[in-house]
């Protein structure tokens, strides 16, 4: 009597382990892909958040500051100097004010 009760407490566990199994062997071969389709797909993951690249380091930004703020200094001079002029603007003054608008 006693060698009977076991074996149907085992063949339930035995198949809540199969199926806890395969659910697990299913996981595991679909995590590959979701790996793959996360590094493929999302470069980009909106809000203006994308992964790092060697231009978002620090040491590089602050490399290249000097430089972007000398052309924005001779831009902004120029760009007064043909308002007091009186002069039309130029096309490049026209993209500028509209994107910052």
């Amino acid at each position: 009597g006693s060698a009977k009760s076991p074996s149907p407490t085992k063949k339930k566990g035995g198949a809540k382990a199969t199926k806890k199994e395969q659910k697990e062997q299913e996981m595991e071969e679909l995590r590959p892909i979701v790996v793959q389709l996360v590094r493929e797909e999302h470069q980009d993951f909106g809000g203006g958040f994308h992964l790092p690249t060697w231009r978002d380091l620090l040491i590089t930004k602050l490399a290249i500051w000097p430089v972007q703020l000398s052309k924005a200094m001779v831009w902004q001079i120029g760009y007064w100097g043909r308002r007091l002029r009186g002069l039309d603007l130029s096309e490049s003054e026209r993209e500028v004010l509209t994107r910052r608008a």
